[in-house]
């Protein structure tokens, strides 16, 4: 992996932790989860190599970042799932536009579901059965709203710095994107 890609992804990792944290607006009480959406937009260009190991250190940065609000691990166990699933879901991925906003939608829900249920499951008391419907929803309403933009400029930069397999298909010297 060369240095530029790295940085981009910090980059975008950045950006997305800005603005899901401090500029995008809370609407009914539901933020957009954009780091999410960075991790479904990698899974989706490089595969799910890429998209795991993306989703780890997002979900880290995320569950660092909240304080002692939530168990942390627990998020970035969720968006390693989200972005090793996603990243094999890839190739059954019709149409890059309308499927790529689908995938994202229902990848969106699913990881915020899981999120719900297992901090359930653990008794964290973060969540009742009806938050983890309601931000399930919420979750797929903001990603088909963002995903259009957001998919569409990470698979740019993606391509732009190198994926897995580069322009001819071929894995690089060590086959890992990352």
């Amino acid at each position: 992996m060369n240095a530029p890609r790295l940085l981009v992804m910090a980059a975008v990792l950045l950006t997305a932790l800005l603005l899901q944290t401090v500029l995008l607006p809370t609407v009914a009480g539901w933020r957009p989860d954009v780091v999410t959406l960075t991790v479904i937009a990698f899974a989706l260009a490089d595969g799910s190599d890429t998209g795991a190991r993306y989703g780890f250190v997002a979900g880290l940065s995320v569950d660092l970042l909240s304080g002692g609000a939530q168990l942390v691990g627990l998020g970035a166990l969720v968006a390693l799932l989200v972005g090793w699933g996603v990243g094999r879901l890839r190739p059954y991925v019709g149409a890059r536009g309308a499927g790529d906003v689908a995938v994202a939608v229902a990848a969106g829900a699913m990881g915020f579901a899981v999120h719900g249920l297992t901090a359930l499951l653990l008794d964290l008391r973060q969540f009742t059965g009806a938050n983890v419907v309601q931000g399930a929803t919420a979750t797929a309403l903001w990603n088909l709203l963002l995903a259009p933009a957001i998919i569409p400029a990470v698979r740019l930069l993606s391509r732009r710095f190198g994926t897995v397999d580069g322009p001819s298909g071929a894995a690089g010297s060590s086959g890992r994107a990352w």
